[in-house]
């Protein structure tokens, strides 16, 4: 847990000693790409299975690969991974590399791409990566292979859906598809996005949310289950079991309706992307695979709305109090996720 607890406290420390956001970026980055690249080959989920992947892919020809690719689900191949994935592994299979340099690459690939997002967008760095690890972006990095490389690709596409450059952004998440299907749903965010991210739309959503809390059992196989199952996926209804990140996303919810600024397009895109979030978390109170979505995809954008938003309070007091509010609480949400996971103890690839 040492090494978890030290990565974030350091991070407020730095922003407290560092004034250049370039630097501040960079030594963060690193930090974090060192944690994810030097871990051991077993540390994360479902690990063992993606090196089981890894070692079996790399034996394919060229040809099988083609003939394999599928642009929407699984490859022809074993396993029912998507094609982007498969092809990523070939790749640095045939060139040599173990699967510890294959995470390594991923490490890189992950860190770049958000590092970039919060440069690009975040006001205060420091907060947008403390929000990044706390709540479930970094941890998820260590095992969701796929769909976290899929989400990297995603984040270059912002620029694209900001300047409205529809077959710029189409293309950009296919490509993130074919790492993850999940992604594909991003492509409706462009049109979402045309709407005006203001305390009206905040209350659509949030109520709309809460309606799934309680009705997602009367409509839920008649409706959204047939749906679900053209995209091959077979996702049943389960009895209500509570979720902590649907709470968490509400109080944000509610804090963005009457505190945010808009300033920059980017951020009425931002705002609907982390609105979408909700109801597919609160449809995860009864099929969790849908927080995996939410809290994969859109919720990423809470590492920049939730430091923008402090950063652009009226007063230097404000922000402080807000700041040191915000620290404090993702820290102890960070420290309660951690409880008993399988990521801790923190375990480098030399001690295996």
């Amino acid at each position: 847990m040492a090494i978890y607890l030290l990565n974030f406290i350091s991070i407020p420390i730095y922003d407290l000693l560092i004034k250049n956001k370039k630097k501040l970026v960079l030594i963060v980055s690193l930090q974090l790409f060192l944690i994810l690249a030097l871990r051991a080959d077993t540390l994360g989920v479902d690990l063992d299975n993606y090196k089981q992947f890894y070692e079996f892919y790399k034996t394919l020809s060229f040809g099988e690969i083609i003939r394999g690719f599928r642009p929407i689900g699984g490859s022809a191949h074993d396993f029912g991974v998507e094609s982007g994935y498969v092809l990523l592994n070939w790749v640095i299979g045939k060139l040599g590399f173990s699967f510890h340099s294959f995470l390594v690459f991923y490490a890189a690939i992950v860190i770049t791409s958000v590092s970039v997002f919060i440069y690009r967008y975040c006001d205060n760095a420091a907060l947008g990566f403390a929000t990044f690890i706390s709540l479930g972006a970094f941890v998820y990095s260590f095992g969701i292979l796929r769909q976290t490389l899929a989400l990297a690709v995603f984040l270059f596409a912002i620029p694209a859906l900001e300047k409205r450059r529809f077959w710029r952004y189409l293309v950009l998440v296919v490509i993130a598809g074919l790492f993850h299907q999940s992604l594909f749903i991003a492509i409706a965010l462009y049109f979402i996005a045309k709407l005006k991210a203001n305390k009206t739309l905040y209350a659509i959503f949030i109520g709309a949310s809460l309606l799934l809390v309680v009705a997602t059992p009367l409509f839920y196989n008649k409706l959204i289950f047939p749906i679900i199952v053209r995209l091959g996926r077979y996702y049943y209804l389960n009895d209500f079991e509570w979720d902590n990140m649907f709470a968490v996303m509400l109080v944000m919810a509610v804090f963005f309706m009457f505190f945010f600024k808009n300033r920059e397009r980017e951020d009425n895109s931002m705002q609907c992307g982390f609105l979408m979030a909700l109801p597919l978390q609160a449809l995860a109170f009864y099929i969790p695979v849908f927080s995996r979505l939410a809290s994969a995809v859109f919720f990423n954008f809470i590492c920049v709305l939730l430091p923008n938003t402090i950063f652009r309070l009226e007063t230097r007091s404000q922000r402080l109090q807000a700041n040191t509010v915000a620290y404090v609480g993702l820290l102890a949400f960070y420290l309660y996720t951690m409880i008993d996971s399988v990521l801790v103890p923190y375990v480098p690839f030399w001690a295996v």
